[in-house]
């Protein structure tokens, strides 16, 4: 038998499609920390390919979205905007949600700026990180919490003790780190830190503190603002207060008044770190103690 082969040629057609490639936004923020009303905010930031058309859209408090501005980047991707006069920009107080983005806004990087009526700034980014102790298997007879708070008055504008997270009644001590990275015009040196409140409810507190300072620390302990005469009456003044007034026994570490104080100067690189890792070792072994005793704190009274 004769068997004829057949061939086919099989010709694929390739469809070659030439699509253009965009750019994202990379970086994104305010030029300085902050501007007052009567300044140009200028926005800068960057690309990942030169030469973008960089959109910036703004979200007021209130939820209205609108175009900002609009910018181009340079040959190296770095963008920066025309200043824009920060009142006519901003009007209501509070948080503004910005995006920078090339083509499609989800792709943007945003940013929140704050608005307090005579200023705009960039809210500080806290991190807070818990270090383990390495091959370590510890017991504790009470339970240990952190709480994060952003600010002094809003917390205590709505925190007053009536709907805690935790019960107040199973809470045996507040030990609060308030301003603990800086030295203060008063000392000349590092080796301090100011103690305040610590035997205003419980003289245990107070002795436990001090144990714990001259066995693991060796701080000059600075009681001046601990003072009931004195004129700053820091005890009320800071987050801890909020226990105190409810029968709770607290320490408020503090490093005390500066020139930077309460200030937009008070900039990170100005912190002492290794103070605040020794304050926070001495908040520590102190928690520690306390968590360990088989008795509460006794209590000599409420201030």
């Amino acid at each position: 038998m004769q068997v004829k082969l057949a061939g086919f040629g099989i010709l694929s057609l390739f469809l070659i499609m030439l699509v253009p490639v965009y750019g994202e936004v990379t970086e994104f923020s305010i030029e300085k920390n902050f501007y007052t009303n009567d300044e140009g905010v200028v926005f800068v930031g960057n690309t990942d390919e030169e030469r973008e058309q960089v959109s910036i859209t703004i979200v007021n408090p209130n939820g209205k979205e609108s175009l900002l501005i609009g910018t181009v980047s340079n040959v190296q991707g770095i963008f920066e905007t025309t200043p824009k006069t920060v009142e006519d920009v901003f009007s209501i107080i509070g948080m503004y949600e910005l995006t920078a983005f090339t083509t499609q806004k989800d792709n943007g990087i945003k940013m929140i700026v704050e608005f307090n009526g005579n200023e705009i700034s960039e809210p500080a980014k806290y991190v807070l990180q818990l270090n383990s102790i390495q091959d370590k298997i510890v017991e504790v007879e009470r339970t240990i919490t952190f709480t994060v708070s952003i600010t002094d008055d809003t917390f205590i504008d709505t925190y007053d003790g009536r709907d805690p997270v935790y019960s107040l009644e199973n809470t045996v001590v507040d030990l609060n780190i308030d301003m603990i990275g800086r030295r203060d015009d008063e000392h000349d040196y590092d080796n301090y830190i100011y103690l305040i409140g610590a035997d205003r409810i419980s003289m245990d507190l107070h002795l436990i503190s001090e144990k714990v300072n001259k066995r693991y620390i060796n701080y000059d302990i600075d009681y001046t603002y601990n003072k009931r005469t004195d004129p700053n009456q820091f005890y009320y003044r800071s987050d801890h207060y909020n226990f105190a007034k409810n029968g709770i026994p607290v320490i408020f570490y503090f490093s005390g008044v500066h020139k930077d104080y309460h200030k937009p100067t008070d900039d990170v690189d100005k912190i002492n770190f290794d103070k605040v890792q020794k304050t926070a070792r001495m908040v520590f072994y102190t928690a520690w103690e306390i968590a360990n005793r088989d008795q509460r704190l006794r209590m000599n009274g409420t201030d």
